[in-house]
């Protein structure tokens, strides 16, 4: 108590200083410097004078304001395909199935879901192009390993529309070569043409122990349309008829040839047996017969007097008669074609159902086939005459001169044997009958 400071005023600055106290306040200066925080982390807090702002914690600065996200695009609404209607057509290739053929550019198939004939669908194949350069094959092929040994029956429905050439089912059966098939039929014999119902047709093929493959389809050539649907492949016995065009004389153990032979079914082909003729030329696997024989040679070669050639694919060349050739067999629709050259000159050979037609250079034959003629039914007559009643040229074409792939070399030969101009006697010399030994070879003679 500062001297001069009236008792009373002592006594009220005691109680003062009690209440205080009481409070847990302290003037300033008084409680002198405080501490706060917890454990073994202090912090000071400096002297501040009376009146001042307590004591705040900072705040955090604010965090920078994020871009929005872009917005979730739409999803994209759901497209869902209808069926197709009975009427509606799908222009795809159904899987295991191709075009091919000579001109498969020229065609396209279409997938009819309902069938107008039998199936639950259909295959449509129709022409492209106003005028189709060739043929179109719809097909298949696989191994032949399961049905070796075995006669196979593969059928279908098929109708046709408009077709100007003409329309059939296939099978072939290959071996090592396919350009020489061990079986084959196109339904050539019985071609669809024109606009034809539903009917249910069939090839069957004997399988040989050395085939490789099978392929079959729908062929089509020329303008036009054709449907097949109701499609079958199976195995049948002996009692279903082959109906293999080239006659199915390769069994076990024979060589791969040429061509086809013994259309007539003989048990067994020998040298001396003709399985095909152009005029008084014959010829079977091993040899042509014309005067001056040509005789079959290893690696495809023929050897005759004046001939040495050698067959590559469906092409001939080598020496023919003492000239130089190079002459190519081909077929298109139903005309077989011999072109190239021989000699100096250019050969244009075209062997049709209804024409023959044959040209060297300047020389020429022009026949017409006969229908009205009773002739050998392995053969065709064509003939020409000088408008009256005189017959002026005339030439039969027999066996394997006629199928749809006959052998290159005996046709070429053959052909060009019998000449490209009409002959001074149109009675034709020998002409041995299709599957008939020759008479100068008979045994006993």
């Amino acid at each position: 108590m500062r001297p001069g400071w009236p008792p009373h005023s002592a006594r009220l600055v005691a109680a003062a200083l009690a209440l205080l106290l009481a409070a847990g306040l302290a003037l300033p200066g008084a409680a002198g410097a405080q501490e706060r925080g917890s454990g073994s982390e202090r912090v000071r807090n400096p002297p501040r004078a009376y009146g001042s702002t307590p004591d705040i914690p900072p705040s955090k600065p604010s965090p920078k304001p994020q871009p929005a996200p872009p917005p979730t695009p739409p999803l994209p609404e759901e497209v869902v395909e209808e069926a197709p209607t009975p009427s509606s057509k799908v222009a795809v290739m159904p899987p295991g199935w191709f075009l091919a053929g000579l001109a498969p550019h020229h065609y396209e198939v279409l997938l009819d879901p309902k069938s107008e004939c039998e199936g639950a669908r259909a295959a449509h194949m129709r022409s492209r192009v106003e005028q189709p350069a060739g043929y179109g094959t719809f097909m298949q092929i696989f191994r032949a390993d399961d049905y070796r040994g075995k006669r196979v029956r593969y059928s279908a429905v098929v109708h046709t529309k408009d077709v100007e050439g003409w329309a059939g089912l296939f099978m072939r059966v290959d071996g090592r070569d396919a350009a020489h098939p061990l079986a084959f039929d196109n339904m050539q014999t019985r071609a669809l043409v024109g606009t034809t119902t539903c009917q249910r047709h069939e090839v069957v093929l004997d399988v040989p122990r050395e085939a490789k493959f099978i392929a079959l389809g729908l062929m089509l050539s020329g303008r036009g349309e054709a449907w097949v649907g109701g499609v079958r492949f199976d195995v049948v016995d002996d009692r279903v008829a082959s109906t293999d065009l080239l006659g199915g004389v390769l069994g076990s153990g024979a060589f791969i040839v040429d061509g086809p032979a013994n259309l007539g079914f003989q048990p067994n082909i020998t040298e001396d047996e003709a399985t095909g003729r152009v005029g008084n030329v014959w010829f079977n696997r091993v040899r042509v017969e014309h005067g001056q024989r040509s005789i079959r040679m290893k690696d495809n070669a023929w050897r005759g007097v004046f001939t040495d050639a050698r067959v590559k694919g469906r092409t001939i060349e080598g020496t023919i008669e003492k000239r130089e050739a190079r002459l190519t067999v081909s077929r298109e629709g139903q005309v077989t074609r011999i072109q190239g050259t021989w000699g100096r000159y250019p050969v244009n050979i075209e062997l049709g159902p209804e024409r023959l037609e044959m040209r060297w250079g300047a020389r020429s034959r022009s026949l017409t086939r006969t229908l009205t003629e009773q002739v050998d039914p392995n053969c065709v007559r064509y003939v020409r005459s000088d408008g009256g009643l005189s017959r002026i040229d005339q030439l039969e074409v027999c066996g394997e001169a006629l199928v749809p792939v006959p052998p290159v070399a005996q046709l070429v030969l053959a052909m060009l044997a019998n000449g490209f101009e009409r002959p001074a006697r149109v009675d034709s010399v020998f002409a041995p009958t299709i599957g008939e030994p020759h008479p100068e070879r008979r045994p006993g003679r």
